[in-house]
């Protein structure tokens, strides 16, 4: 009974089955933002998010025989996808905030039935002590330039380097290139040398940290890859090796192992 079940549980086709039930809650959840809609079909939603709830509880209990209760706890993903699904019974009369927000989490559960998001999750993951590190320099980078932005431009433009505080929000929005010019042009009739301040704020905050960022997160997704491929053959060649010392049935020998004898002439 639990290998069949297992079958069902690994199967292409559950996985499809449960990604598209994912899918449909996320439509759902979509829908109910509309008052609209949820004025006009606020039933047929909610039924339709019930009978999901419910599929998504049978979903694990399945996996739950399938793995074991050990094997099925040992798996972050799957406490993950239990906790999710196990709050979203709370009831919406009492807890109708965190209701609905476990409701519209339960979006997230696309990331537990796709290997690939997973490996990205978890290079995610393994980038955030490096990622911290960058973040540190980055915060670094821009109190220094906060500080001189707000000495050199606070008198011109108070509505950006007013104080230090200004300065740094007005760096935020420097630092992603939204409207940078128009704040560039709001000192330089003041300061003609402010353009060398925010050219080369831009290489090193925008060009060179953010490249950092991208870089850590594509290197460990490479290692991550790597690692995997190596387990992988790891479990190959173990198979190789189990295969190899199983004794092997030969056509022109008995149960036993032994060579039959020709028969004996008369």
């Amino acid at each position: 009974m639990k290998s069949r079940i297992a079958s069902i549980v690994e199967s292409a086709h559950f996985h499809r089955l449960v990604l598209a039930l994912i899918l449909l809650n996320a439509v759902i959840v979509g829908l109910e933002t509309y008052d609209e809609v949820r004025r006009h079909y606020g039933a047929v939603l909610y039924l339709a998010d019930r009978i999901i709830l419910y599929l998504f509880a049978l979903e694990l209990a399945l996996r739950l025989a399938a793995a074991g209760a050990g094997a099925f706890f040992r798996s972050g993903w799957n406490i993950f996808d239990l906790a999710i699904v196990a709050a979203s019974f709370l009831p919406a009369s009492q807890f109708f905030t965190v209701a609905r927000l476990f409701r519209i989490l339960r979006v997230l559960r696309a990331v537990s039935v796709m290997p690939d998001l997973q490996r990205l999750v978890a290079a995610l993951l393994r980038s955030l002590p490096s990622l911290g590190h960058i973040g540190a320099l980055l915060a670094l980078l821009i109190y220094v330039y906060a500080a001189v932005g707000t000495s050199l431009f606070g008198p011109y433009a108070p509505e950006h380097f007013g104080t230090l505080h200004q300065s740094v929000l007005t760096l935020f929005s420097v630092i992603t290139l939204e409207g940078w010019i128009e704040v560039m042009e709001s000192v330089l009739p003041h300061a003609p040398m402010a353009w060398i301040y925010f050219i080369s704020f831009i290489l090193l905050g925008t060009f060179v940290a953010m490249n950092f960022f991208v870089g850590v997160i594509v290197n460990n997704l490479q290692s991550a890859a790597i690692e995997e491929r190596d387990d992988l053959g790891e479990i190959r060649a173990a198979l190789a090796r189990v295969e190899a010392r199983l004794p092997l049935g030969r056509n022109d020998g008995n149960a036993s192992g032994e060579r039959e004898r020709p028969p004996r002439g008369p």
